[in-house]
């Protein structure tokens, strides 16, 4: 399965958790982040703790991690800023001093962007929640 197969795509409702099986205030839950593009939802699969706790994690990864890259991409957000960024600060290292300078944003280049990929989950499959590792998958 390609990310193109769960473009838009809405599931089934879980009706638990997917975190911690909980089965209270569930809300939907997007398999890829929406920060990388993902539109792919599981209605009804993560309680509010989990939503609150996952959300704080993509947001670490979307600002800090994937934060340059995403402005020299032009990517969409659902925070733009109130202007359009114009320059980036790079901190450049020359004889053990720091410098920090503002490049125009043209003159950034896309940094390279590496992403792991998985096997699609087993929630998607039919297979139940455990704790052991699948190798070989």
């Amino acid at each position: 399965m390609s990310t193109a197969d769960l473009d838009a795509r809405r599931y089934e409702p879980v009706g638990r958790c997917i975190y911690c099986e909980s089965t209270e205030a569930l809300t939907d839950e997007h398999i890829f982040s929406r920060f990388l593009w993902g539109s792919a939802v599981l209605p009804k699969a993560s309680c509010e703790v989990c939503r609150r706790l996952t959300g704080e994690f993509e947001h670490t990864c979307a600002r800090f991690i994937f934060g340059r890259f995403r402005v020299v991409h032009d990517l969409p957000t659902d925070h733009p800023p109130a202007k359009a960024i114009a320059h980036l600060s790079i901190e450049i290292e020359r004889d053990a001093d720091i410098q920090t300078v503002e490049a125009p944003i043209e003159d950034c280049p896309g940094a390279p962007l590496f992403l792991l990929t998985w096997a699609e989950p087993g929630i998607l499959r039919g297979v139940r929640r455990s704790n052991t590792v699948i190798q070989n998958v």
